[in-house]
């Protein structure tokens, strides 16, 4: 049977990406030694509010490739200018181990200011031994945060209030790291640009919220003196507020209370 021209030149094709393919030197990927690396691009550590020092953040290391014969190690560093940090320890990691984390203690010294993010840079380095570092994932950018109250309270919830049996989602943003003030985006469940509500949150140890009157307006243009207090949970980051709506004339429009579950 005679091949056409286009059938031909396939043929030559095929054969050329097969042989190609024979002499790859990327097609035989099967690791011969013992890696260490860090799994992940970046690090947020995040310290609690609440937290006082000493603090310990947590950084995950992971190991592949072939099992070690016996214990090895490597180094490990970090360094912040800022917070004037320098760390130079040596890990070790033994056979059949496929992960580890390594715990960084900072003392009372540490002048952390919450809300302000330190970018420290960590490194695993090799001992030339039979554990090797990857070359890859060697050197990663660590973030440490010590979060304020407000910041701790922010984000997305559920609220539930009582006087509708509605449930809806609520969002908080905290005004700054340094003010205790956070504030709703969807208080009542009317989404308005504009239309928000201020929480103070008190810092005495008491836990407790207070709306200061504040003037509402609805989705029909109904204006409504707002007002109200309760308590936040340390813990969770849950909050229950009862609140208080006055109509123009001064009369109570509606009262009762917003229960918020961190989502």
């Amino acid at each position: 049977m005679k091949l056409s021209r286009t059938t031909y030149i396939y043929s030559i094709l095929i054969v050329v990406f097969l042989y190609s393919c024979s002499k790859n030197e990327y097609i035989d990927t099967s690791i011969t030694q013992t890696y260490i690396e860090f799994p992940n691009t970046h690090f947020m550590g995040d310290i609690h509010f609440t937290e006082t020092p000493p603090y310990t953040l947590r950084i995950p290391i992971q190991i592949f490739g072939t099992s070690l014969s016996k214990k090895d190690s490597v180094r490990f560093t970090m360094r912040q200018t800022q917070l004037s940090i320098d760390i130079d320890t040596t890990i070790s990691i033994s056979p059949n181990q496929n992960q580890d984390t390594i715990h960084i203690s900072f003392k009372g010294n540490a002048p952390f200011s919450p809300g302000v993010e330190y970018s420290s840079i960590i490194q695993l380095h090799s001992l030339g031994r039979s554990l090797d570092v990857s070359a890859n994932t060697a050197t990663r950018t660590y973030i440490i945060q010590k979060k304020s109250l407000s910041q701790f309270l922010s984000g997305s919830y559920s609220c539930f209030e009582t006087s509708t049996n509605a449930r809806y989602t609520v969002t908080f943003t905290a005004i700054s790291a340094t003010q205790n003030t956070i504030i709703n985006h969807n208080f009542w469940d009317f989404p308005l640009e504009g239309q928000t509500v201020a929480y103070t949150l008190a810092t005495d140890g008491s836990n407790t919220i207070e709306i200061a009157p504040t003037n509402f307006t609805d989705k029909l243009g109904n204006t409504y003196l707002v007002y109200g207090s309760g308590t936040y949970d340390t813990s969770n980051g849950s909050m229950t507020v009862d609140f208080f709506m006055e109509d123009a004339q001064g009369n109570m429009y509606q009262n009762g209370t917003h229960i918020f579950t961190r989502k």
